[in-house]
């Protein structure tokens, strides 16, 4: 729900990667839907050039792209852009559907939000034909937080492993070493 990039010449972007099952019943409409728009977009080709790669599938197997992490095991992940080319922020919704963009700032949604915990997700799915390649992609439009979850990779909220400093002075902000104090290193 925070934008971001992996490559720093490039834009930061608001997306969320999505990770199912396989066997969710979800899926299997989401893949029916997803080879209507392919047929309409690309003619009656389409389901086999999805298959083959031909075409961008946004259904990508968690086991045969991340085999070593147990997180993909046995499940279908899905990468969804904000609209406008992932310039535009996804709306962010709580448990009892209260907007949480106007109540938090970007560091407490990012804390409520992470990678890991559970969300709804109202997406789209659309065929793209561009320089570089076609296919289809997918939009994110909104979240809901349903539930918490184990944290994936980037460690727990720092609000679980730090507390907060009662006594912090501004002074104490930068370490006073000495240049050839060799015990820093």
């Amino acid at each position: 729900v925070t934008p971001w990039t992996g490559d720093p010449d490039k834009p930061a972007r608001y997306s969320v990667q999505m990770i199912f099952p396989k066997d969710d019943p979800w899926v299997k409409k989401a893949k029916t839907q997803v080879k209507k728009i392919a047929v309409e977009a690309f003619g009656p080709n389409a389901v086999k050039l999805l298959q083959r790669g031909k075409l961008h599938n946004p259904f990508r197997d968690g086991d045969d792209e991340f085999p070593d992490d147990d997180t993909y095991k046995g499940n279908i992940f899905i990468n969804a852009n904000g609209a406008f080319e992932g310039k535009k922020p996804p709306g962010v919704f709580d448990q009892k559907v209260r907007d949480m963009r106007k109540r938090m700032d970007e560091g407490e949604l990012a804390e409520a939000i992470y990678s890991g915990c559970y969300l709804q997700a109202e997406i789209k799915f659309f065929p793209y034909d561009r320089e570089g390649g076609k296919g289809i992609a997918c939009y994110l439009f909104r979240v809901q937080k349903r539930k918490d979850g184990e944290p994936l990779g980037g460690g727990a909220p720092a609000s679980d492993v730090f507390d907060e400093v009662e006594d912090y002075d501004e002074e104490d902000e930068a370490l006073d070493l000495e240049e050839d104090d060799d015990e820093a290193f």
